[in-house]
């Protein structure tokens, strides 16, 4: 609110549906809108009304929304204005914001991200004064003395931790995806291929939460399944009593194979009923349960394991004959990165040729023999399939044997193409099913079943989280692509390796510290080179990832970085499981994943695109590696490329 009104959003994109969805998104969320569908509708309504902040397209009809923009700034006005566009490469970005853009939001996008992006910029032109104190419930923070209070008791926090919650408390009672995590706190505009995030969640949850019963970090969707548990067994058992609670435990055992769910009946004698506690449940102490003073509907406990290993959180419910029903869920892989697609399906276009006929009626019979063993060879193509024939050549060095040759050439490409195109095929065929039958199953339960709001809020939460990771696999092939080709635009500029190695060491080090991994390094003071920083930072992140992931527990990892003869070099070592010598040519290959990887998430796509990626810098790398012993990648980039275009 400001001064009694709502703020008021000019919304200026010619996609109805688009422009729907984030109107009703703003008017749910407390603002006032106005909409335009095209440039000049817009330039006039944002002259006529007060606006606090703009939403603008760029692709517009009747005027674009870089003309727009400049139409704005040139009056003078002060409009905080959000690019919104399909156009994604740095350039775009860059033209946009020097146009007069305060941000700039690419397509497709999660709402919540607009959302805050715009009350920030909203914030922010307001000129507001920052403060320097911070409360979320019985947590205070000293911004200035860095220093966070809980309940009088002083909590020592890392740096990334601190930047964390201070993250959390200014958007206490918002959910927040693990994307604007990376963005706010390391200021990456990417997420890695890792659970960096969860790990720092979970130090964070750890610290806050040790001695204190109320917890001040939730994950809001296991809450929201267990109280959707919770409300399903309270319905049966207010149905069929009992007996009609135990046919519904039983009845989700068989059908989902598992019994994931703590389900206790307590009867108004303050006696257990009935009783579902999964195996692996066993080690909490069901004694820790508290059923007295119970001032609401419902309300949440807390059980630890030895060591606080695990956590068992349990909803409790007043039942209308006076029991009391309990329901429990593990929140343990609320720490655990969701499996990602192991390999997603490609677009590729199986390639027919088809040589165009030469030669000409007045050829003599000699001449025409060549003519004749070229069509030969295309008709047993086409009837038989196999493309390993090829032409008989005469060796004359005439055009027709240059034709000949040039064919067969042709040939052993395509060849070679579509053996390579086969094989990434089958890795896509064999690893697309599980997740593409994960979404028909969420799709085909969330029809079939009368679920109440939470459980379609659930389900639909679920397809975004699986087509996030389509969207990342897709935009990491498009990078590959573009490498390969030489389409990549590189921004050079003039880059300190020891800066980028100290700031992959720094992102990683909460999940080696985790698995007991030990990071050395040995680098000079300062290494410069000109490089696209973002570009090498994907690099760096990629195999040091790679280091983390497939070592072993307490291993090391070592990176060394120097300069010699003008390019500088980069290994990186590790004591892991190593990659056996059949495999080692194919680690490059996209979609390729060896065997012993399978188990670990990822995409099969990150050693492809540091390959790509160095490639393009007009750099080399290599790898050598010794099974059960750990391998070692090492990079050359040049300090000044020659070749590389600006």
């Amino acid at each position: 609110m400001k001064g009694g009104d709502l703020f008021r959003i000019l919304i200026v994109e010619d996609d109805s549906k688009i422009a729907s969805f984030i109107m009703k998104g703003l008017k749910q969320s407390g603002f006032a809108v106005d909409h335009a569908g095209n440039g000049e509708d817009g330039l006039l309504l944002a002259k006529q009304g007060v606006y606090d902040a703009a939403v603008i397209d760029i692709m517009l009809p009747r005027m674009d929304g870089l003309s727009l923009i400049k139409e704005l700034r040139r009056e003078k006005t002060n409009l905080p204005v959000i690019i919104l566009s399909a156009r994604r490469s740095v350039d775009d970005r860059v033209k946009g914001l020097e146009s007069g853009g305060d941000d700039y939001v690419t397509k497709p996008f999660a709402f919540s991200e607009l959302l805050a992006r715009l009350q920030a910029l909203i914030r922010r032109s307001g000129n507001n004064a920052e403060p320097r104190h911070l409360t979320a419930g019985d947590i205070s923070m000293d911004l200035l003395a860095r220093e966070v209070i809980r309940d009088g008791r002083r909590i020592d926090l890392q740096h990334r931790e601190f930047s964390l919650l201070e993250y959390l408390m200014r958007n206490a009672g918002r959910a927040v995806s693990k994307n604007m995590i990376m963005e706010h706190v390391w200021d990456y505009s990417y997420e890695p291929q890792t659970n960096v995030v969860d790990v720092l969640v979970c130090r964070l949850r750890n610290k806050l939460d040790q001695d204190f019963e109320e917890k001040v970090i939730h994950t809001i969707k296991d809450r929201e399944v267990i109280q959707s548990e919770l409300d399903e067994y309270a319905i049966q058992y207010k149905e069929g009593g009992t007996g009609a609670l135990q046919q519904e435990v039983k009845l989700e055992k068989n059908l989902s194979g598992k019994n994931p769910f703590f389900v206790r009946l307590i009867g108004p004698e303050n006696k257990t009923v009935f009783l579902n506690i999964p195996d692996k449940w066993r080690k909490f102490d069901l004694q820790q349960l508290e059923i007295s003073n119970i001032k609401s509907s419902y309300q949440w406990y807390y059980l630890k394991t030895k060591g606080n290993k695990d956590i068992l959180e349990v909803a409790l419910q007043h039942l209308s004959d006076g029991s009391l029903l309990e329901v429990g869920k593990s929140v343990a892989k609320r720490n655990e990165i969701l499996e990602r697609f192991n390999e997603i399906f490609t677009g590729v276009i199986i390639l027919v040729v088809v040589v165009g006929l030469t030669g000409g009626v007045l050829f003599a019979v000699h001449t025409l023999r060549p003519i004749r063993s070229l069509n030969n060879t295309i008709q047993s193509i086409i009837n038989t399939g196999r493309i390993d024939a090829r032409v008989p050549t005469s060796n004359r060095g005439d055009e027709l044997d240059e034709l000949s040759t040039a064919f067969n050439t042709m040939l052993d490409r395509i060849e070679t193409l579509i053996a390579g195109l086969k094989m990434g095929l089958d890795n896509v065929a064999h690893d697309l099913r599980t997740p593409m039958t994960r979404l028909r199953a969420i799709a085909e339960l969330s029809l079939r079943s009368e679920q109440n709001e939470d459980g379609l809020r659930e389900s639909l939460s679920n397809c975004i989280e699986e087509s996030d990771h389509i969207t990342a696999m897709l935009k990491t092939l498009m990078d590959i692509t573009e490498a390969e080709t030489g389409a990549m635009k590189l921004k050079l500029e003039e880059v300190d390796m020891v800066t980028l190695v100290a700031d992959a060491v720094d992102l990683y080090g909460y999940v080696a510290e985790e698995k007991g991994i030990t990071i050395h390094t040995t680098l000079p003071e300062k290494l410069s080179l000109t490089a696209d920083i973002n570009r090498l930072r994907q690099v760096l992140f990629n195999l040091l990832d790679n280091a983390v992931k497939y070592n072993r527990s307490g291993g090391t990892i070592e990176i060394e970085a120097f300069q010699r003869h003008q390019h500088v070099t980069v290994l990186i070592r590790d004591t892991g499981i190593g990659i056996p010598a059949e495999e080692l040519p194919k680690i490059w290959d996209r979609l390729y994943r060896g065997d012993k990887s399978r188990s670990q998430q990822g995409l099969g796509l990150g050693l492809s695109l540091v390959k790509a990626i160095i490639q393009a810098h007009k750099g080399h790398i290599e790898v050598t590696s010794n099974p059960g012993v750990g391998s070692q990648f090492s990079i050359s980039l040049p300090v000044l490329p020659s070749s590389l275009s600006l």
